[in-house]
């Protein structure tokens, strides 16, 4: 059957085969009618597509958990460090009803090399001495699994693995099946990373599992470490992402090849942080001058660090700036830097925190307060001028030096008590006039923010600073500095999570 379309002859259905076009396409049919004839009309839209089908007929999701400690002798290295429980969701990508979750399995793994769960693992993963015990070892429980993968594909299933991060494949599994020279199926060295593709979605970087419930409109359920809770949150962000639009593609697929040996790889970092992500320094005389920098890349030099922070003055020193390394020699990604005077390091932390070098954002605090005691000549020379101690009374405190496998897979890498930033009081509450804000619209501007926050007044014509990323465009991020801190309080307090256009603008003190 054919129609008239624009004095051309049209067929109604066009059999394009499979891939014969560069992206999808709908054809809607209206039928117009003029005075003494009908004319068939044909309407074709490049925004109202058929959505591309899934090159996989299932997800399998799996949440990994492992033996860990804490402390600066943890019984359990990453050299150690053994799975203990291997759960997993099947999501069934074509299921008639529409995308949903149509099993869940969970195994308890036998460690051989630390059998004994520390108390710290134990409270963590909420996983039981005797549920261990009573396991069976990796060896089985990657055979079981595999024979689980074959079943399906004996029912002519093509199914693909996610994870959340890369660290539960590339490194957990990996590196302890090359410790006891397992076999492990080709399958887990090409995988869907579901932080990469919920970047590559929603253009959010560097997100957490509570940061993309979060952004899907989800609460977290049950208890994050829990292997096989994990394994559902990933499953119901995956969901939500196919709902929105996303298929899932080969070509969206980590991958990595099977000689790969974490323990050899520099850019793996230890999750004991007593080692990898514990920053090494020289002592500092003014503390008050210093900021500690995180999130570094692995191939950043002090004249990248210099640079990021021009115009600010640099102390008059051989090395005002210092880049740590772990125990490896390594870099850690993390730093120190002196500034010339108290002014600029105060001002660094008010205005470079979470600016891009490179392509990643890098967070810059002051010093913690297990950093800020002066050295010997520092106290000398207050004492000669007359002045305090620049950390005040000393007082004991103690720092957390151990973390799990799972928080490094998080990208934890500093202490878990840290002191509080010298932009909020003991009562929690924002004693700087500036805020930063998250989530902006790419196209917003300065005029855009004067109006968000409306009646508030700001401190001047100069007082928004719109961030962009590496290739000079808009980052969603800014800086903005009000007429008082009591207006700062307030638009934190009032606007966060208040809507600009279709978006909600994040409002974070500083």
């Amino acid at each position: 059957m054919r129609a008239d379309v624009g004095g051309r002859t049209m067929p109604l259905s066009l059999g394009f085969p499979p891939g014969s076009l560069s992206g999808p396409w709908v054809a809607t049919t209206m039928l117009g009618k003029r005075v003494g004839h009908s004319k068939l009309m044909q309407t074709w839209s490049s925004e109202a597509l058929l959505q591309p089908i899934h090159e996989f007929d299932c997800i399998v999701i799996i949440d990994l958990e492992a033996t860990c400690d804490e402390g600066p002798n943890p019984k359990v290295t990453q050299s150690t460090q053994e799975i203990i429980e291997f759960p997993w969701i099947l999501v069934d990508l074509k299921a008639p009803g529409g995308p949903a979750i149509c099993d869940r399995q969970q195994r308890y793994v036998k460690p051989v090399m630390n059998k004994t769960l520390t108390p710290f693992c134990r409270g963590l993963t909420g996983i039981s001495q005797s549920d261990v015990d009573k396991a069976p070892e990796l060896k089985d429980v990657i055979d079981e699994f595999a024979e689980y993968m074959r079943a399906l594909a004996m029912q002519g299933k093509t199914c693909a693995l996610m994870a959340d991060g890369e660290w539960d494949f590339k490194v957990l599994l990996q590196g302890e099946a090359k410790r006891k020279n397992l076999s492990v199926p080709s399958y887990f060295r090409s995988f869907f990373d579901l932080r990469s593709v919920f970047t590559k979605s929603k253009g959010m970087q560097r997100p957490s599992l509570k940061r993309m419930l979060t952004a899907c409109g989800l609460d977290f359920e049950g208890k994050h470490h829990h292997g096989m809770d994990d394994c559902n949150n990933v499953a119901r962000i995956a969901l939500a992402l196919v709902s929105d639009g996303y298929r899932f593609r080969k070509a969206d697929m980590t991958k990595f090849p099977e000689s790969y040996d974490p323990m050899k790889d520099p850019f793996v970092k230890d999750f004991n942080r007593n080692s990898a992500n514990q920053p090494h320094r020289a002592p500092f005389a003014h503390p008050d001058r210093v900021v500690r920098i995180r999130g570094l890349p692995w191939k950043a030099t002090v004249q990248d660090v210099e640079r990021f922070f021009t115009p600010l003055p640099l102390a008059s020193k051989p090395q005002p700036i210092q880049l740590t390394k772990d125990s490896l020699g390594r870099p850690s990604g993390c730093g120190f830097v002196e500034f010339g005077n108290r002014e600029a390091a105060q001002w660094a932390i008010k205005t470079c925190h979470k600016r891009y070098l490179m392509n990643r954002y890098i967070e810059v605090f002051p010093l913690a307060e297990k950093d800020e005691k002066p050295t010997p000549a520092a106290t000398k020379e207050n004492k000669r001028n007359g002045q305090p101690n620049a950390s005040g009374t000393e007082k004991k405190t103690t720092a957390s030096s151990g973390t799990t496998p799972a928080t490094a897979r998080e990208g934890v890498a500093e202490n878990k008590k840290t002191a509080v930033s010298t932009s909020a009081n003991s009562n929690g509450a924002t004693t700087s006039a500036s805020v930063r804000l998250r989530g902006l619209p790419w196209s917003a501007t300065t005029e855009d923010i004067v109006k968000f926050f409306e009646p508030l007044k700001l401190a001047n014509e100069s007082a928004i600073q719109l961030m962009k990323n590496k290739r000079g465009r808009p980052s969603g991020l800014a800086i903005v500095e009000f007429a008082t801190t009591e207006d700062a309080q307030q638009a934190a307090k009032e606007y966060h999570r208040k809507y600009m256009g279709k978006r909600y603008i994040e409002v974070h003190p500083i």
